[in-house]
């Protein structure tokens, strides 16, 4: 839609698997702030949300978003209205289309860090000393024992 309808911006904040996008076509600048408000989305007649649509289903997107909108929808259309018509059954003729998409969300950075002072001091240096011919910490048998004790 976006490109196709003059005004109209969509965003995406936070890229969450199923998180839909924000509309906005009567611009940013608004009264209150300069936040702005969502326009009325009518899905076959009834308020809805596009973002619950199935694109594979819209048969036509008409978008209002000047005085034609106000005087048909009143104070609910401030922010403009996007009409959506779904696709209506065919007589005699059965249709059978099955899409599917799969998502997941899970942490891409792991907590479970190592914290106790001994193993990470001894971890770098034989690393380091593997690398370099040099330990890391440059500590004593005395620290390492100081560490251990902690």
């Amino acid at each position: 839609m976006q490109g196709r309808v003059p005004g109209l911006n969509i965003t995406f904040g936070d890229g969450h698997p199923g998180a839909g996008g924000n509309l906005n076509i009567r611009g940013y600048a608004t009264l209150n702030s300069g936040s702005s408000g969502a326009p009325l989305v009518l899905v076959d007649g009834v308020p809805g949300n596009i973002n619950l649509i199935n694109p594979r289903d819209i048969d036509n997107i008409s978008v209002l978003k000047d005085a034609s909108a106000a005087a048909i929808y009143g104070a609910r259309a401030a922010f403009g209205v996007i009409l959506v018509t779904t696709k209506t059954a065919k007589k005699g003729k059965v249709t059978v289309s099955y899409s599917n998409n799969f998502s997941w969300q899970t942490p891409t950075v792991r907590t479970d860090f190592m914290t106790d002072g001994y193993d990470v001091a001894m971890m770098m240096d034989e690393a380091f000393l593997r690398a370099t011919g040099n330990t890391y910490t440059r500590y004593t048998d005395k620290d390492y024992e100081e560490l251990k004790k902690r």
